[in-house]
């Protein structure tokens, strides 16, 4: 259970952040459609092109940072190739190792590939026999928790790739907005 002043900052976070991420993200929008209305209804001057320009660069630092986090979130859901459990043991400075410490090596290395992939593997014992890994409690836990973290990451690299989504969307919703509304200029309208 969390403590309450740990969950009301992060609660009130949130909302800061969620308040400032959309009263800036409207002017953003605003400040395209409107710089973008401009530019497409009396031309390139000074200021519609300013309002454009302030809204595309808003546009396109969280579009970017959005895109970046989900690159980051998905660089180690991409699984590596898997390491072979079964091999031979490393020798320990120029000296064989005795059987009993061949099959914990070993057993160790399949333990890994359990954690990390998964996989039940099968070892070497100290008779070079080979016999499938019989993962422990402990292994099933430590497996268990390296899925939720892989799970959370998915997730986490899913929310960046809509993040991302809505931020491009937006943006081109501005820019068509703004030349759609264009068109609709009153006779004695002047540029800005």
């Amino acid at each position: 259970m969390m403590p309450m002043d740990v969950l009301g900052g992060a609660m009130t976070s949130d909302w800061i952040d969620f308040i400032l991420t959309s009263v800036v993200g409207g002017t953003a929008f605003l400040c395209l459609f409107e710089g973008t209305r401009r530019i497409a209804a009396f031309g390139a001057h000074r200021r519609s092109v300013v309002l454009a320009g302030l809204g595309a660069a808003f546009y396109l630092i969280f579009g970017s940072f959005a895109y970046w986090q989900y690159l980051e979130f998905r660089a180690p859901l991409i699984p590596p190739a898997p390491a072979m459990a079964g091999g031979e043991a490393p020798k320990a400075a120029g000296k064989p190792l005795t059987p009993e410490r061949r099959e914990t090596a070993n057993q160790s290395r399949a333990r890994r590939a359990y954690v990390e992939s998964g996989l039940i593997e099968a070892y070497a014992d100290r008779n070079d026999e080979k016999r499938p890994f019989a993962p422990t409690q402990a292994d099933v836990k430590r497996r268990e928790h390296v899925v939720r973290l892989e799970t959370q990451r998915a997730l986490e690299a899913q929310v960046s790739y809509l993040e991302f989504l809505f931020w491009l969307v937006t943006a081109l919703v501005a820019v068509f907005f703004g030349m759609g509304f264009a068109h609709d200029k009153s006779p004695g309208s002047r540029p800005a």
